[in-house]
């Protein structure tokens, strides 16, 4: 099933720029007629240009017909164009000018279409759409499924209606092509997807679905909660846990379910503390065994060494950071030692990446890190790494990484005793 929401903008954006031929009942006969975004531009500049104070169409502004940047990611705006006011005065108006003037019966055809397009889109959205057991006036799609809801009866005709649209598009070459987009193909998907999970919902004894909950805010919500407890994605699963356990342990958490989940904390007991003795030794021992893991390698400086004189690529961006932190020391260093130890040439390989960055050739206004800085960075950033992927959830990464980048990386090329204490601590600030 996909997400009605990004759905519903797809068909919309695609009915802006292609005109769409679908089947329309007028009387007992059935015509394939072509509706056209053009007559909801023409509706919105008649309401426009209504000498009345009231709007019809109050809700449509220019945004809504050509949106740009943002705009045309939002949901309201395309639910709003395609909506049930929109299609009735489209249709009423337009029909009622042309009834003044008979050359124009194809603008009447087309308005009829165009009115039966955006219901038929307005109708399909509000059955994804629903979370209240009684509908709106006017709107019988626009709530729970049910047994008595008129939505499996619904979703049948609406397969077929959708299976019958065409958008109209000119191809490279200058050719008209009748296809069917993705997004349509996307709709009928999740026709068959969401009667199935009814029918399989209503055999276990489920008595109603919101089907508004059937998309990806959830997932969204989910990645969004990660990212604000670290953004991280290499300890993807970690921070999850711990997102997870404080939902569960806060309390007077808004929104969530109407299950108690006392039972449930209760199975957590052993994960969230630690009673016996026994387990405080397991776990002080593991504890050690990470903090044994998280070491680097007797020879992780030697080979970032060696990478940093080669000039290797993998280092060009940590010489970039470097350069960085090397500009935020001298703000406040001004000895003579800052610039001997921090800084180096613009010409050593590891600086090649920092000098195609200058915005001049004939100054240097970049900073030009020395070997031993960015050698030193590239230790600490590695430390950083493989503490996250064995204590990323602990409470107190921060100080654990900081003691293991001052036990694990050699800061003695710093031969300043004024200044090397608040150089280290800026670099491993920085990291």
């Amino acid at each position: 099933m996909f997400d009605p929401p990004h759905l519903l903008k797809c068909t919309v954006s695609l009915f802006r720029k292609h005109n769409v031929f679908l089947r329309v009942t007028i009387g007992a006969e059935e015509h394939k007629m072509e509706a056209r975004f053009l007559d909801i531009v023409k509706a919105y500049e008649i309401d426009q240009s209504s000498p009345l104070v009231f709007r019809a169409l109050h809700k449509l502004k220019s945004s809504h017909l050509a949106p740009v940047m943002q705009f045309s990611m939002k949901v309201n705006i395309a639910a709003q164009v395609m909506s049930h006011t929109v299609a009735e005065f489209t249709y009423s108006t337009l029909l009622s000018r042309v009834m003044f003037c008979e050359s124009e019966l194809e603008q009447r055809a087309t308005a009829t279409a165009t009115a039966t397009f955006v219901k038929q889109i307005d109708d399909l959205f509000d059955s994804f759409n629903g979370s209240k057991i009684s509908p709106p006036s006017g709107k019988s799609l626009k709530c729970c499924v049910t047994e008595s809801s008129a939505h499996l009866t619904y979703w049948k005709t609406a397969f077929n209606t959708v299976k019958g649209w065409e958008f109209k598009r000119i191809t490279k070459i200058g050719n008209l092509r009748m296809s069917k987009p993705p997004s349509q193909i996307g709709w009928l998907t999740s026709l068959n997807a969401i009667r199935q999970i009814w029918i399989h919902l209503s055999s276990q004894g489920v008595s109603s679905l919101r089907p508004r909950y059937l998309n990806q805010n959830a997932l969204e919500n989910c990645f969004a909660a990660v990212r604000g407890g670290c953004g991280c994605a290499d300890i993807l699963h970690q921070i999850l846990k711990t997102q997870i356990l404080n939902g569960l342990t806060k309390h007077g958490t808004v929104g969530k379910n109407c299950e108690d989940d006392n039972e449930l904390l209760t199975n957590l007991t052993q994960f969230l503390t630690v009673q016996d003795p026994q387990q405080c030794r397991l776990v002080e021992s593991l504890r050690k065994r990470s903090l044994t893991e998280t070491r680097l390698p007797k020879d992780t400086a030697e080979d970032i060494l060696n990478a940093v004189q080669q000039g290797a690529t993998a280092n060009l961006s940590v010489a970039y950071v470097s350069g960085f932190i090397a500009k935020k020391l001298s703000q406040f260093l001004k000895c003579s030692i800052y610039r001997e130890e921090l800084l180096s040439s613009s010409d050593s390989p590891h600086n090649l990446f920092i000098s195609c960055k200058e915005w001049s050739d004939t100054e240097e206004h970049l900073q030009y890190p020395s070997e031993e800085l960015v050698v030193s960075v590239g230790l600490a950033v590695t430390v950083l790494e493989r503490t996250l992927d064995f204590l990323g959830t602990s409470p107190r990464i921060s100080k654990v990484v900081t003691s293991q980048i001052l036990e694990d990386v050699s800061f003695t090329w710093i031969s300043c005793r004024d200044h090397r204490e608040v150089v280290i601590n800026n670099i491993v600030r920085a990291v």
